[in-house]
């Protein structure tokens, strides 16, 4: 949503080439300033290819890096995000902070069409994250385990009731064999 509402609208000139006017880059630096606008976001790159034309570090604007995983996956249209402990020259200023960050590479698409002209790359610091999501697999697991024990529970008591049926239809066919016997050594 970020990428989509905030950032798309900004960088459509990309579809021309990889040159952003002075009013988009401002509007993009301000993203990160405004209150409540990227509360959590510390860091934002556009990509065009593999070179950075917008960053809120301008040191890295213009320069180019190898592609990664997380960004060819957004330049084939899929939204790709981690949590890691940054690391490389695209990252130095986010692997300064020492701590893991959530990454998230969304692909921009030209308003109106599906082709892909950029990539958003935004750090995000989410202390609460890795918690979450350790709740977030506890919960699925108990599920899991409920889910498997009620029908753990519902097969064995199929079981049992079969095996009484069993048991009780046995009995009877053993009092009308013993019936029948009785009756033949009558006879």
């Amino acid at each position: 949503l970020f990428s989509d509402d905030l950032i798309e609208p900004r960088v459509q000139e990309l579809k021309d080439g990889p040159a952003l006017s002075r009013e988009n880059r401002l509007a993009l630096d301000e993203l990160l300033s405004r209150p409540g606008a990227g509360k959590a976001i510390i860091s934002i790159k556009i990509w065009y290819g593999d070179t950075i034309v917008h960053s809120n570090y301008p040191d890295l604007i213009g320069k180019t890096f190898p592609p990664d995983h997380e960004r060819e996956q957004a330049w084939q249209g899929r939204i790709a995000a981690n949590i890691e402990m940054p690391k490389g020259a695209a990252h130095v200023h986010e692997a300064a902070l020492g701590r893991p960050v959530l990454e998230v590479n969304a692909p921009i698409r030209e308003r109106g069409t599906n082709r892909i002209i950029a990539v958003a790359e935004t750090y995000e610091i989410a202390p609460a994250l890795p918690a979450e999501l350790k709740k977030a697999q506890l919960e699925a697991w108990t599920i899991i385990g409920l889910t498997a024990g009620l029908v753990w529970l519902l097969l064995f008591s199929i079981v049992r009731g079969g095996a009484q049926t069993i048991a009780r239809q046995r009995n009877n066919l053993e009092a009308k064999i013993g019936e029948l016997m009785g009756l033949l050594d009558e006879n």
